[in-house]
């Protein structure tokens, strides 16, 4: 019985040692969008050789972890990016917020970050927005970050896959603002330059002085015949 201690605890230590290497490996893939609309994109990848990876990436490692990282202007640009994620992005701007919708690709760009992940492990994206979101199929969600769990990497996220979001963009916000202000400013100016108008013509129009001129005359006028009816019985 002694003899087979040995062999027990031997093939205990490699099935703990090849189940943390199971569990550690693995992709995380994360991107941060910036008030100002730009993107930063973070990819940890652990227990995996990578190929293919564009140049535009920062890469660093720790171990058997792999770090990615770059920054993008926008979502426009990232669009046109040969090495990105299977998605689409579609931007309306408007004056003072933006909306953005973004879509799965019918296929997987080849030759990228994505397209070389191991397809037996999972990748887990994630995103934060500094926005209202308004409509997202992430099977999680924790205030302005959400997730998916994307369990056969290398493959397009399917048809189900939606996100859209509302930027509000405070520098349009503030000339809405301004030019609202001096819009309600100019009608309000106008209408009280109206009543003054409106006050003045009432009180000194052509009208009101012919009537007086009128009335000042035949007061003079009265005022001469009742005077010679006065002096004729003197006569």
């Amino acid at each position: 019985m002694r003899k087979h201690i040995p062999i027990v605890v031997l093939s205990l230590f490699m099935c703990l040692l090849f189940s943390r290497a199971v569990l550690a490996s693995g992709t995380d893939w994360q991107i941060n969008w910036q008030e100002d609309g730009s993107l930063q994109e973070q990819v940890n990848v652990t227990g995996q050789e990578l190929h293919n990876t564009d140049t535009g990436w920062q890469t660093s490692s720790t171990g058997s972890e792999v770090i990615l990282s770059r920054n993008i202007e926008n979502w426009e640009v990232y669009n046109n990016l040969a090495d990105k994620l299977p998605l689409q992005a579609k931007v309306k701007n408007y004056l003072c917020c933006n909306i953005i919708t973004l879509t799965a690709l019918s296929e997987v760009p080849k030759d990228t970050l994505y397209s070389s992940l191991d397809t037996n492990q999972t990748v887990r994206l994630e995103m934060n927005v500094p926005g209202i979101i308004l409509d997202s199929s992430a099977v999680g969600k924790d205030n302005n970050t959400v997730h998916w769990i994307i369990k056969s990497p290398g493959e397009n996220l399917g048809r189900n896959f939606i996100f859209r979001a509302i930027m509000i963009d405070g520098f349009g916000l503030g000339i809405t603002i301004l030019i609202l202000g001096v819009i309600f400013l100019a009608i309000f100016f106008v209408a009280r330059m109206r009543k003054v108008n409106r006050i003045i013509d009432e009180t000194y129009s052509l009208d009101n002085i012919i009537i007086e001129d009128e009335d000042d005359d035949e007061a003079d006028s009265d005022s001469s015949d009742g005077g010679g009816s006065k002096e004729n019985p003197d006569k």
